[in-house]
């Protein structure tokens, strides 16, 4: 992701999708041909990280903030990427994530016994329509998870769709330590990682998020980052709320943005770094209101030199400081 966003597309101009995929095989260093690179920028949109004409959105900004200069020797992912993905994951991919740690906690494993990659990944996609049918209440929204269902009846996965399919959520979960994963026979597989004590880390996914009704709840919320913290298995204390420490890190922070070449920071992206920092920290992450609430005593102190801009609900969205 970190090559799809910073490497190939700017905070500030627009891209063809086939320029970037192309720019993307060509200098990744992945061994990516064209079609997963395509595939990859078309998985950094759906993730919420670039727009639609690939310009970065405000997570694109916040992936660029966590980025490390310095990754580590074996390819793992810093603390802060594990918080960024698994909330993004969450947003715009929870279903699967629960549906595969159900399958693990269950089962052990996925696959389990015969099981082939079609078989599961039909499995995946139309429990999970059913869940969604059953809580949503708009008929057009009824009428398209019917369609996509029937869709997915009529012309069920096959060949190498299915494990595709598949394995972007497993190799997720394995990315940000979930699951473990291993092979027999030459076929991989991924299942419960060695945890010493306590519960693994998919049964707490589980018992924060059963279902996609919770899931919906907690994103609407705006609690990502509590659940994220709690899945981690970390001991949080009560958040830091110093208000010098925090006036210096909301300066540090916007400066990186506008460094980019935007004229505002998003307060999107402000707040969701604040809420990592916090979890790398050990800290309970302070929600939006408390966040904006900061800001503005902020703005009190200093009236000319903060300055709010506003969407098109008359929401505070951006932020300007001299």
């Amino acid at each position: 992701m970190d090559e799809v966003v910073r490497a190939c597309t700017s905070p500030v101009r627009s891209a063809i999708r086939d320029n970037v995929a192309r720019k993307l095989a060509g200098a990744s260093g992945l061994g990516l041909n064209l079609a997963a690179a395509g595939y990859a920028v078309d998985l950094a949109k759906s993730l919420g990280f670039l727009q639609e004409n690939l310009v970065w959105t405000s997570l694109g900004h916040l992936l660029n903030l966590v980025h490390d200069d310095r990754p580590s020797d074996d390819g793992s992912l810093s603390d802060r990427k594990i918080f960024l993905f698994l909330r993004a994951f969450l947003e715009f991919d929870g279903a699967a994530f629960i549906h595969f740690a159900k399958r693990i906690e269950e089962d052990g494993r996925v696959p389990s016994g015969g099981e082939r990659w079609p078989e599961i990944a039909q499995r995946l996609f139309r429990e999970t329509y059913a869940e969604y049918l059953n809580l949503a209440t708009d008929p057009k929204d009824r009428i398209r998870i019917r369609q996509l269902d029937e869709r997915r009846r009529s012309k069920p996965f096959g060949g190498n769709s299915g494990r595709h399919q598949c394995f972007v959520h497993l190799n997720t979960l394995y990315r940000l330590g979930l699951v473990a994963s291993a092979s027999d026979d030459d076929r991989t597989y991924w299942r419960l990682p060695p945890v010493p004590t306590g519960p693994s880390p998919t049964a707490r996914l589980l018992g924060l998020l059963p279902g996609a009704l919770e899931l919906e709840r907690a994103v609407s919320a705006g609690r990502l980052y509590d659940i994220v913290g709690k899945i981690s298995g970390r001991k949080l204390r009560r958040y830091d709320d110093n208000p010098d420490f925090f006036a210096a890190t909301v300066r540090q922070l916007y400066e990186r943005v506008v460094s980019t070449g935007v004229s505002l920071c998003s307060l999107q992206t402000l707040t969701e770094a604040i809420q990592i920092e916090s979890l790398v920290h050990d800290h309970e992450p302070p929600h939006a209101q408390e966040v904006l609430n900061q800001l503005r005593s902020m703005q009190r102190e200093t009236p000319r030199a903060i300055r709010f801009h506003v969407d098109v609900y008359g929401r505070p969205a951006y932020l300007k400081m001299s």
